[in-house]
């Protein structure tokens, strides 16, 4: 594995990434979906669902090194420092930069696909659904009831 994923599981001694390996995964998760009144990526561990899967599927070790090599590239570039050093104000408008710039659309759509990752495990958990007031069917008595029946 090469790239800004692969150092990061050489500098902790890992032949391939394990979950909460790569600072740059958590600071990105956290920045798409931070803790307000309910729980937020990290809380949920999703850089841990992250981390996982990128060891598992190539396709999402490859999207997520560009994704981190691209971001990390732009915070140093415009602030000097590492993305996941950065505020989260910082990061959001890197982020929203990436995503509605004139950035190269591999990276666009590398942030997009780790972004929609992040969306879907959310909305799919109880927390999410709860966050948007959704009470999907299995949670609703009177829909359970009369299937049931």
């Amino acid at each position: 594995m090469s790239g800004v994923l692969g150092a990061a599981c050489v500098a902790q001694g890992n032949a391939s990434p394990k979950p909460l390996a790569n600072p740059l995964i958590r600071s990105i998760v956290e920045t798409i979906l931070p803790r307000d009144n309910f729980a937020g990526a990290l809380d949920l561990g999703y850089d841990q669902k992250l981390a996982a899967r990128i060891r598992v599927d190539k396709n999402t070790a490859s999207i997520t090194n560009i994704a981190l090599e691209g971001i990390n590239s732009q915070a140093l570039k415009l602030y000097g420092d590492t993305f996941n050093t950065l505020g989260i104000d910082l990061r959001e408008k890197i982020l929203n930069n990436v995503l509605e710039g004139q950035h190269q659309a591999q990276l666009r759509r590398a942030l997009q696909q780790i972004r929609n990752l992040v969306f879907n495990w959310y909305y799919a958990s109880g927390v999410g659904q709860d966050s948007i007031n959704y009470l999907a069917p299995s949670r609703y008595p009177a829909y359970s009831k009369e299937v049931s029946s």
